[in-house]
């Protein structure tokens, strides 16, 4: 299909007839600096198809990073930037895809490849599915052959040496260690095979055969069915019988690595019983591996990591803080650390990737960080390791951190989908960085981006793919398809979860039709209908007795996960039918089951049960238990053990604020307010108490009976308590015309209109705010309201700072009148709104002493469920006159 354009004035207009051989994002700081951008897009024609089919451009010569010449051409008349010809191309012409007509400039949301990833400014994500080069000069197309395909990701850099003359066999080993440190460990097989394939006398590619088939610490040898540990054992049995033949041939490392995997499986294939002790003679057979290559950091790795599958997520016992029964973590810790402070120990990920699980379970996570930070740096398209630091965000409640990674992570999760298909068991993988990913944004309150994931989550896996039976899919993979009622849950929408739909295959989908039923009772629950909360219980009830025992949410089983959902069931059921001890027992046993599951990242049980226990104490006015509750939860009691304390959420932080406002605690109040307010400026929905179960949502003082937190960020006037005393003394502003007859008011509207309308008006020479904004507000009281507060502060703040009293009154019912607004209402949709909180916006800036991130703030109601953006776009500006605000 032939390409056209032009140039923005149109007297430079080209044509290609063939269709792009490449469509490219760079950004390099020449194009940056060419551009004005941040990147350039570029589709990549050859030169014989490009032709200048009106005007003449002119051209502008530079020399590139690559040392040779860069061509540019550009319109002479507007500016332009038309196409480049470089040198280091020859035979290609790169048009500026932002010149394209008919709507091309979008390249057909399909992105090639991007070039100088290393220049690319921070809040630009990586196109989807486009392959990320450091600098231009990898874009050469290594020549065809069958030996080199398949290597379609940028990987963490890697490097050891391997006994081979085949340079693309070493490579090809090199990549199976990545992807099995990756914890990818079929496409690690695959990588081995290739090498084999290569150079078929390599025998550490066959000592990396054995070992990629094998147990990891997600998949332990009982995680194996009888047709996968079959299958597995055979072939793994072959592969170090081979590696063994060929051992004379290898270096001493490498003899001493295949000495010791063939403990990895047993002496006979038909042997299958006895796999749990394999594991021990595995690690038995590399500990004299380390001690004599003890300085080769792969060893190291690869022998923390036989440590590690002695006792696989269990290292510590979370709640004691000491090593799990059975567990060498303080050997493998010792280990890691040693290898880590060798030189390049922070380049490498197998090292980096165990460390995040040894401290993950500890009592001291942060120790991991540096690790984390470093492997976050060289992921690249490894998904699972990009995913990695989030284990420790989500711990240290870095949750918007924690987001990014994951972000990242399912980027190149459903690159690697694309490439090689989902029915293999890294799908598990790439179902845990959704999931992570989800829990995080529950945390941060960030609803849009969980349920964006979920959808994602959720196409990626269809039934056809649950049925597999070897691997047993179902077993491994259901659970995630149970995540979306949990969201459902976590931000109270309780309509859309009584319509949602039970799936087909009940059988198929037995934990998702049991969180359903839950989530369904807990929703008629909170809607105050116990009847159907109760049917909704009994259908519960009898789901989950269907679930069978072989379903997990590694490492935990289904059963002790919907465990947690029944007693929180009862609670929610037995609080609104007004039994509120017996409620509270079902809701604490609920909390003791959530903390009984075992260890995993994400938690098994997606919304802690302690914030709708606290809520309900709160509803309850039982503050002091609540605040207590509250400090457990974001660990601050140190009542709890490490892994089950969630600093900095959002949920939990709004609700130990609102305690210590109503308990006076006034110090602890101001330093968690300050934690709030960050937390809260990432939210997306109204957050009104720690669980939407609660039904009598107040102010954090009870300050007065508006829904001040349906902005969705805190309410400070327990710190001003005098800035919203209603002065029953001033006019009232609902009838603005009577208002200025007080003889002080008429004063103040006149300063308006005479001096303070000025500073809006400097550029626009039909005075709106000095002319039409004071006639709007004879009428409109959010109008006039908002004139006082302003001159009253600017005389407040000139020549009489009595006026403060009259400035806040004014302020405050102009915040009250803004609070109520719905979008659709007039106000909004006419522009009043808007010139209103300009006003409001300069009150607050003279006054220097009204945060605009809180409730009373103009900041706040401005950005408040985005309608005063969209109402900006449905004003009749020539019937109002508003154009310039």
């Amino acid at each position: 299909m032939p390409l056209t354009g032009s140039c923005m004035c149109g007297a430079i207009a080209y044509k290609s007839t063939t269709d792009p051989d490449v469509t490219a994002l760079c950004h390099c700081t020449d194009c940056q600096k060419w551009t004005g951008g941040a990147f350039t897009s570029n589709a990549v024609v050859p030169e014989e198809s490009f032709s200048i089919t009106k005007g003449t451009p002119k051209q502008y010569d530079v020399t590139g990073a690559s040392g040779k010449i860069n061509h540019h051409f550009f319109c002479g008349d507007c500016g332009s930037s038309l196409y480049t010809r470089l040198d280091i191309m020859e035979g290609k012409i790169i048009i500026k895809a932002g010149g394209l007509d008919e709507g091309k400039a979008n390249l057909d949301n399909k992105i090639g490849v991007e070039f100088y990833t290393r220049d690319r400014v921070p809040y630009i994500q990586p196109a989807q599915g486009a392959k990320q080069e450091q600098m231009f000069d990898n874009i050469k197309p290594a020549p065809k052959s069958e030996d080199s395909e398949g290597r379609d990701f940028i990987l963490p850099p890697f490097s050891r040496d391997v006994t081979t003359n085949k340079p693309e066999a070493k490579r090809w080993v090199e990549d199976g260690f990545v992807w099995c440190y990756s914890f990818n460990h079929a496409e690690g097989e695959r990588c081995f095979e290739k090498a084999i394939k290569i150079d078929p006398e390599c025998a550490l590619a066959y000592w990396g055969l054995a070992f990629a088939l094998g147990p990891n610490y997600n998949k332990p040898w009982k995680a194996f069915d009888r047709n996968d540990l079959r299958y597995t054992t055979l072939k793994g049995i072959d592969a170090f019988k081979k590696a063994e033949s060929l051992a004379s041939k290898a270096s001493p490392l490498e003899q001493a690595l295949i000495g010791a995997i063939r403990h990895r499986y047993p002496k006979d294939e038909k042997d299958t019983n006895n796999a749990k002790i394999w594991n021990q003679a595995y690690a038995e057979a590399m500990r004299p591996v380390y001690k004599e290559f003890k300085d080769d950091l792969d060893v190291a790795a690869l022998y923390a990591d036989a440590l590690m599958n002695l006792t696989p997520w269990a290292l510590w016992d979370v709640r004691t803080g000491k090593p799990a029964p059975g567990s060498e973590v303080i050997e493998i810790q010792e280990v890691i650390e040693k290898g880590l402070a060798q030189d390049g120990g922070h380049e490498h990920i197998g090292l980096l990737h165990a460390y995040i699980h040894v401290t993950e379970m500890s009592t001291e996570p942060e120790k991991g960080l540096v690790a984390a930070e470093h492997l976050r740096r060289l992921a690249n398209e490894a998904g699972h390791l990009a995913h990695m630091p989030s284990h420790l965000d989500i711990l240290i409640g870095d949750y918007r951190r924690a987001i990014s990674a994951n972000t990242k992570a399912v980027m190149a999760d459903e690159k690697f989908l694309s490439l090689r298909g989902g029915r293999d068991f890294y799908t598990i993988y790439r179902m845990h960085d959704y999931h992570s990913l989800i829990y995080a944004a529950m945390f941060a309150g960030q609803y849009s981006v969980s349920m964006e994931a979920v959808e994602r989550m959720e196409s990626a896996i269809p039934d056809e793919d649950l049925r597999i039976q070897s691997p047993p899919m179902a077993d491994w993979l259901e659970t995630f398809r149970s995540v979306r009622p949990h969201i459902l849950i976590r931000f109270g929408k309780w309509e859309e979860i009584i319509e949602t739909s039970l799936p087909q295959d009940q059988e198929l989908l037995c934990v998702t039709t049991a969180t359903i039923h839950y989530a369904k009772g807990v929703a008629y629950a909170a809607l105050g209908n116990v009847d159907e909360s109760a049917k909704q219980r009994e259908l519960f009830l009898s789901a989950k007795a269907r679930v069978p025992p072989t379903r997990i949410a590694y490492p935990n089983k289904c059963s002790d996960v919907l465990d947690v959902a029944e007693a929180m069931l009862d609670g929610e059921l037995e609080y609104r039918r007004g039994n509120i001890e017996v409620a509270f027992e079902h809701l604490r046993k609920s909390i003791d089951r959530d903390d009984s599951l075992r260890y995993a990242e994400p938690w098994a049980w997606m919304q802690p049960a302690r914030h709708a226990y606290a809520a309900l104490l709160m509803e309850q006015e039982r503050i002091e238990e609540a605040a207590e509750v509250y400090r457990t939860d974001l660990g601050l009691n140190n009542k709890l053990f490490r892994a089950r304390h969630h600093p900095n959420n959002v949920w939990a932080l709004h609700g130990y604020h609102e305690c210590a406002v109503r308990l006076g605690l006034d110090g602890e109040a101001r330093v968690i307010k300050q934690q709030l307010k960050t937390a809260m400026a990432f939210v997306d929905v109204p957050i009104e108490s720690s669980c939407y179960c609660r039904q009598d949502v107040k102010n954090a003082n009870g300050c007065c009976r508006l829904q001040c937190t349906t902005t969705g960020l805190y309410c400070d006037r327990s710190d001003k308590p005098t800035r919203f005393i209603e002065h029953r003394e001033l006019p009232d502003p609902d009838t603005p015309r009577k208002a200025l007859q007080d003889q002080n008011i008429a004063r103040l509207f006149h300063s308006y209109t005479s001096e303070i309308s000025k500073w809006y008006d400097l550029s626009d020479s039909a005075y709106y705010f000095g002319q039409i904004v004071p006639t709007l507000a004879l009428d409109e009281p959010l109008l006039f309201s908002a004139i006082i507060a302003l001159s009253a502060m600017h005389t407040c703040k000139t020549s009489s700072p009595s006026f403060r009293k009259v400035a806040e009154f004014y302020h405050h019912r102009c915040i009250r009148l803004l609070i109520t607004l719905s979008e659709g209402n007039q106000l909004i949709t006419r522009g009043i709104a808007l010139a209103a909180t300009c006003l409001l916006r300069s009150y607050e800036i003279l006054d220097g002493d009204v945060d605009p991130t809180s409730t009373c703030g103009a900041l706040t109601q401005w950005l408040r469920c985005m309608m005063f953006f969209r109402a900006i776009y449905e004003w009749d500006y020539l019937e109002l006159g508003f154009g310039t605000i």
